[in-house]
């Protein structure tokens, strides 16, 4: 399944997590309780170091664990409790969001795009609905945008536009669009006819639910890409 920094983990005596997946006899409970521990050392503590030591923690135990299940039902159960791990270790790990009190190393985005693939891998494996692939395609699309590979970005974001249409959800379809406008832009060297396109995007979100908040997201990881690769 994973390969790499999210299998390359020891479980160090110090990550919170350790004792609560190494004691349980519900690999489930013990994952859910990882993943709320990730979310709190990001949200509560601003503390990244701990939570992608938790979350990395928690994927290769929970895939370790599957891989030893082999074909026995509650393989998926297991892996549906990895995915969200996989999904907010990588959103955490995006510079994009540009949020305050967030300092991310630099190796940071590696392990975020590893666990963006993880987290699509998974979502097509457990066969999630159109919505969820959207977004996993989504995630992928961010670390390929800031990752300055702007062509891979816009065909990944207009992927996850053509889920998003297949399951109905407007506001991830018109999201995506934003994204693969704004990738465009920067893969055609900010030409004005790119940049039209990416303003009438942006206009179409705006008026989806929620629009406001989503055209805030999108010039968020414009002006980040603006000053990380200008």
């Amino acid at each position: 399944m994973a390969v790499g920094v999210l299998r390359d983990c020891t479980m160090p005596e110090e990550c919170p997590v350790r004792a609560k997946l190494t004691s349980s006899d519900d690999p489930i409970s013990a994952l859910k309780s990882a993943s709320e521990a990730v979310l709190n050392a990001y949200w509560n503590d601003k503390d990244v170091a701990t939570c992608k030591r938790n979350a990395k923690t928690a994927i290769a135990w929970g895939l370790e664990h599957a891989d030893a299940l082999g074909d026995d039902e509650n393989k998926s159960d297991i892996l549906g409790a990895v995915k969200p791990i996989a999904y907010n270790l990588a959103s955490f790990l995006w510079t994009g969001w540009d949020e305050p009190g967030i300092v991310l190393a630099p190796g940071d985005h590696a392990i975020g795009e590893e666990a963006a693939l993880l987290n699509l891998r998974l979502a097509a494996e457990l066969r999630r609905d159109a919505i969820a692939q959207c977004r996993a395609h989504w995630l992928v699309g961010a670390f390929r945008l800031t990752a300055n590979d702007y062509a891979a970005a816009r065909e990944t974001f207009a992927h996850a536009a053509r889920f998003a249409e297949d399951g109905d959800g407007p506001a991830d379809a018109a999201l995506n669009r934003a994204y693969a406008a704004l990738a465009a832009v920067f893969e055609n060297g900010r030409s004005q006819e790119f940049i039209d396109v990416y303003t009438s995007a942006l206009d179409a979100l705006a008026n989806v639910e929620d629009g406001a908040d989503y055209v805030v997201q999108v010039k968020k990881a414009e002006k980040v890409v603006s000053r990380e690769h200008a």
